[in-house]
């Protein structure tokens, strides 16, 4: 562990801890990340303005693929949003991740729009909907017990594109997509597009995401992308939820609640005891989770065979093409574009 100690020349008050005081840039010096999304909402903004302008200027990185620059954050605007929330957000924003920073940022219109939804994006963090549905349950007083509940809501609702197969888009993003030609793979991204077909009237469509392997980055664009744009061929890839005891990305994913993630096999096996099970009582937030029953453990036992069906299902169904596909693995890094 390590420990940064910051001082000053007097001692420390409250009101050198709140948000924008004069000592506020010194505490988080060693820790250079930007300004808070949701705290800090002005400032982050006038750090994006600025950034705009080093990029319509020319400045170093203003060719990198926009996905490159939010995710490594070297110019401390994009604060807090990592590979996984790059992916996502872009993704939100109807943005191919390899599009070059001074694209996104020279027209008027698309940035104005880029803007508004990393604005909407990050304040669903904070919301009351996420905090209840991800924050708060608890399906065990153990606190090392694998909260199933937290996890699969964390997965359903805010994990859309990254290292996911498909995603369930709503239908105003869904419709814009449309509208704009991205899932028109004749249609090349920044040419005029009048979309004449209908709009859709479902409450969401399920898409397929695409992975770049060279770009490492999830889309569901199939659009053509101007030359020079970062791209690379579409490769297959494990969804996240197969990835069984081992962590990924979600806030239930600490390793050590994941090893206690029941296994329905060895449970049907070992675990069961004859009478009727204990409900487990508890004085926090959530329902308790009640002790597990041969009927729940059956029912566990068909979902992780039904996954393991359509896994296999899916790998005779690619070993019949003719082309030579790499064989599905999680997404590994790969090396992202220099600075210009």
């Amino acid at each position: 562990m390590h420990m940064h100690v910051t001082s000053i020349n007097r001692p420390w008050t409250q009101q050198d801890l709140d948000i924008g005081s004069p000592e506020w840039p010194i505490i988080w010096s060693t820790f250079p990340d930007g300004a808070d999304w949701f705290l800090e909402k002005d400032v982050a903004l006038n750090a994006l303005e600025k950034w705009r302008h080093d990029m319509c200027t020319g400045a170093p990185g203003h060719s990198k693929p926009i996905v490159d620059v939010i995710a490594e954050n070297g110019n401390h605007v994009f604060g807090r949003f990592g590979r996984h929330l790059a992916n996502d957000f872009l993704y939100y924003a109807a943005n191919f991740p390899g599009a070059p920073c001074s694209w996104v940022c020279s027209d008027d219109a698309c940035f104005s729009h880029f803007t508004s939804r990393i604005v909407s994006y990050t304040q669903i963090w904070q919301s009351a909907d996420f905090l209840k549905r991800c924050g708060m349950s608890t399906n065990s007083s153990n606190p090392f017990a694998f909260n199933t509940t937290s996890d699969r809501n964390y997965t359903a609702g805010f994990i859309w594109v990254f290292r996911k197969a498909f995603v369930k888009i709503p239908q105003d993003l869904y419709n814009q997509y449309l509208r704009e030609g991205l899932f028109n793979p004749t249609h090349k991204i920044g040419d005029p597009y009048q979309y004449t077909g209908p709009l859709s009237d479902k409450q969401f469509k399920r898409i397929e995401v695409n992975y770049h392997a060279y770009l490492d980055a999830f889309t569901v664009i199939t659009a053509r992308v101007p030359d020079g744009w970062k791209d690379g061929p579409v490769q297959s890839f494990s969804d996240f939820k197969e990835a069984g005891y081992s962590t990924t990305i979600r806030p239930a994913q600490f390793h050590e609640a994941k090893q206690n993630m029941v296994d329905p096999d060895h449970a049907i096996q070992v675990c069961l005891r004859p009478g009727r099970p204990a409900k487990v009582t508890g004085n926090g937030p959530g329902q308790k989770r009640k002790a597990l029953t041969r009927e729940t453990l059956e029912k566990m036992k068909l979902q992780k065979k039904r996954k393991l069906m359509i896994h296999s299902e899916e790998q005779e169904k690619e070993n019949e093409l003719p082309i030579i596909v790499a064989s599905p693995s999680p997404p590994q890094r790969l090396t992202h574009s220099h600075k210009c």
